[in-house]
């Protein structure tokens, strides 16, 4: 589908008093909502190519974040609560359904995801794209990112370094097995 997203757009006011803006396209008997968020540094009109895709049968709101794009930038400490609520109040002020499609990238991921703990009865799915988050990993594999990334850039090596962890592991417990089966 050809379409100017610019020509889609179109101030949110929250209640907050904060003024969002919105890349808002939406065909006549929308079969589903789609609510965007970029990451960080980025902006709504990053999400061209996918306004382009899914606008044909889709409602898709492409938002600038606070701070971001054609979005007020109001002094505040700009954090994720602030951000939940700024998406939690463009949905309102958007009227969206009660069900959409939340699809993050990047920091806008993150957001996404803390949207969707919050407030799990209005994502219908949630799609994630380079989403960040925080993973707890065991020592042995956590000491893969102290190495120089040369050492890490080929893939192989990498797989071959865990597998070699997992063997020396399962060669681990088997040993000490059967020397407890011996006593």
């Amino acid at each position: 589908m050809l379409l100017d997203p610019e020509l889609y757009r179109r101030d949110v006011q929250l209640r907050s008093g904060v003024r969002l803006s919105a890349i808002d396209v939406r065909p006549e008997h929308p079969e589903r909502t789609l609510l965007l968020l970029h990451g960080f540094g980025g902006s709504a009109a990053q999400w061209e190519l996918i306004l382009r895709a899914f606008s044909g049968r889709h409602r898709v709101i492409a938002l600038d974040l606070r701070g971001h794009g054609r979005s007020e930038k109001p002094r505040s400490e700009y954090t994720m609560a602030e951000m939940v609520r700024d998406v939690q109040e463009a949905a309102q002020a958007l009227d969206l359904p009660e069900k959409f499609v939340l699809w993050g990238h990047s920091f806008g991921g993150a957001i996404a995801c803390e949207y969707a703990l919050l407030h799990p009865e209005r994502v219908e799915e949630l799609v994630l794209s380079s989403a960040t988050g925080d993973y707890a990993l065991g020592a042995r594999i956590s000491f893969l990112f102290h190495f120089p990334a040369w050492l890490l850039d080929v893939r192989g090596r990498v797989e071959a370094l865990v597998r070699h962890l997992a063997d020396h592991r399962a060669q681990a417990a088997c040993s000490s097995r059967s020397t407890a089966g011996r006593s």
